[in-house]
Order: C-alpha cells, then structure tokens, then sequence
C-alpha cells in the first residue's frame, strides 16, 4: 500500500494511463541493481529513485573526483573525495527519503557479482568496459534477470533491453573487440548531456518493465547520435549458437569465463610499477625513459616531465627509437593503453625492461 506521502510525492506518475497506483505499488516492490555510478549511473539513480523504485542497490568502489562533476550530476564539489556509493546514497535520500538505497563499495567479479545480482528483479549497467558487460549478460541469463545495457561514447551513445528468452548481449556482439580499438570515454571524451540522453532512456525501460506497461527495447538496439541528433534502431536477433542463451550453452554459473582474459586487458606477462615508487626513481634521477601514449589533447591538459610522446598506434612501428639497454615506464590515463602498448612492442620483438604505470595517471596526480 501507498503511504500519503508517497501518494502525493508521485502524484504525477499516479495519474498516468498505464501507471495508476497499481503501477506505483510494483515500482515501489522492485529492486533494481546499478552497476556504475559514473555518468550513466548518476543520472539514472536520480530519475529511479526520484520515480519511487523501492529498493536500489548501486556498486562502485571508486571516489568522487573533480573530473566527475561534468558529468556524474549526483555529486556536487561538498563530495569531491568521498566514496561513490557512499556519497551518492546520502544525495539521493536527500532526494527521496522513502526508497532503500545499498551501496555496495566493491570491484564487481565473479567472486562477488552473483551474491550481489541474486537480490534484485533489474540490473542496469552503467560501466565503462566490455568485461564487466560480458559479465552481467552472463550471470543475468543464467538468473533469469533483466539486463539493461547502456553505453556511451563522445556525442553518442546506445541502449537496449535483454530479458529472459530473447536475444542476449552476447547474441548481438559475442566477442568484444580488441584493446585498442575499444571505445573509451576516458580517451576519447564525452559529454554530460549524452549521459542524461542515454541514462533517461535506460530510467525509462526500467520504470516500463517494473510497472508492466509499455513495450520495451528487447530485441533492438538504439542508437543516438547528438551531432546531428538522430536516433536509429536495429534489430538484436537471437543467436542459437550463443554460448551462454543458446541451445548448448558452455557458460554456467559453474563455469563462467576469467572476462578479463576474455576481454584482452589482463596479462600476467606484463610488470608493474606503483606511482609512488615511480616518484621515488625519479627523484633519484635512476636512467628511465617515460613513453606517454596518450592523445595529444590529454597531454594538453597535464604534461608528464621529460616524458617522450608515442601514440599507441605507432609504437610497434617506432621501437627502434626506445633504447633497450634502459627501463621504459609506459604511462596513459589509467594504465590500460600503456599495457596495451606494452604487448604491442612485446610482439614487435622489442627486447627491453618495460614497465607500465599502475592506475596511469589519475593515480600518479592523486599520490
């Protein structure tokens, strides 16, 4: 039942053809899991919890940075070095005190993703990798949960449903791409509003399929384009061959992949170093040679001293410039391109000591 202030808090909803207090009562007995609180999840915990979904459970492990507020609109500066699902628990009850918020400030794995997902009706993705993507389609189908898969990139972004017996996310891209050809908002930009354009679609799948009205995305994908403002759908058929929603499957809830493997971002072969044993080198003036891989507008922002600058794409192409009688530090945004470039010269027959940059930069600037 509806308390009088939940009667009046949703009011609007209430008096909507489709909704009605019937439809209130199932967003108010749903729980929903986002898996994200960056710029998708940000704005799609606002419009959920502001609608009256009952439960919200929101994983991040990460802080609340400067360099979020352009886009994660659930955060003001009063945040800025709090932890995510902690901050963003507090705003969002600020917001609506009647909804039970759960943060759950972990890295989500297989070690910890199917006790978490078993709990909730809808899991949205809000993340920013192919891994953790391939990893919730997996564990959704094989719980019978709804997956909203929504991503982001520059002036686009896309979104669609996968619910149980349709097509899977796997069913529409069953391999991810290559490291380096993987779209990357921390790379390439992105601007706030997409966020809200593409977390508003998702708040609004998930408000359709919790209150049983509408007819949802599953089985098509849109695609939005802001430069030009488009909005184009293709239709997801489901693939019979799907490893994991197909007659014979392999994927099991006993057997799920190693995704970072999968995905290509995990090799044990390559060495580390942490940012503030970098420093300490430094500071000892130790021979090093500093290869900066990133984009040119990145290094436009914060330049790393006396690095040499090589784009990812060149650097097979250039290793004969690198001197293998001294240590190479590979340094990016957040050390996944400069682990990529690492193999890349790995495989070009590069025989010198390389190194990347744990967490690249955005734990160098914070150390």
């Amino acid at each position: 039942m509806l308390s009088a202030a939940e009667l009046e808090r949703y009011n609007r909803q209430i008096i909507l053809q489709g909704i009605g207090l019937s439809g209130q009562e199932k967003l108010k007995n749903s729980k929903v899991l986002i898996v994200g609180a960056g710029g998708l999840g940000s704005p799609l915990a606002l419009y959920l919890a502001a609608c009256g979904i009952g439960e919200i459970g929101i994983v991040d492990f990460d802080k609340v940075s400067l360099d979020n507020l352009q886009r994660q609109i659930a955060f003001t500066c009063g945040d800025i070095g709090k932890q995510k699902t902690q901050a963003i628990k507090d705003n969002l009850l600020k917001l609506n005190p009647l909804v039970n918020i759960k943060p759950y400030n972990v890295f989500l794995d297989c070690a910890n993703a199917l006790d978490i997902v078993k709990n909730y009706d809808i899991v949205a993705d809000a993340t920013d990798n192919f891994a953790t993507r391939f990893m919730l389609n997996d564990i959704c189908v094989l719980l019978s949960k709804t997956y909203i898969y929504a991503s982001i990139f520059g002036f686009s972004g896309q979104a669609s449903v996968f619910t149980k017996g349709g097509p899977c996310y796997r069913c529409m891209l069953p391999k991810p791409p290559e490291p380096e050809f993987a779209p990357n908002c921390a790379d390439g930009g992105v601007i706030g509003a997409v966020c809200g354009i593409i977390a508003s679609i998702g708040a609004s799948e998930i408000i359709k399929l919790a209150a049983h009205v509408g007819e949802s995305l599953a089985g098509r994908l849109l695609m939005v384009n802001v430069l030009d403002m488009t909005f184009r759908q293709a239709q997801i058929k489901k693939d019979e061959n799907c490893s994991v929603c197909g007659k014979a499957p392999t994927i099991t809830l006993n057997n799920l992949p190693n995704y970072q493997y999968f995905c290509g971002v995990q090799n044990d072969e390559i060495n580390s170093i942490g940012a503030r044993e970098l420093k300490e080198k430094i500071d000892k003036k130790e021979s090093l040679q500093i290869i900066d891989i990133r984009t040119l507008a990145q290094i436009s922002l914060y330049k790393f001293p006396n690095a040499k600058i090589i784009s990812l794409e060149s650097i097979a192409a250039r290793k004969d410039e690198l001197d293998p009688n001294i240590t190479a530090v590979f340094i990016c945004q957040f050390g996944q391109r400069s682990a990529l470039a690492i193999k890349a010269l790995k495989k070009a027959g590069y025989k010198g000591r390389m190194l990347n940059l744990k967490d690249g930069l955005k734990e160098w600037k914070k150390d």
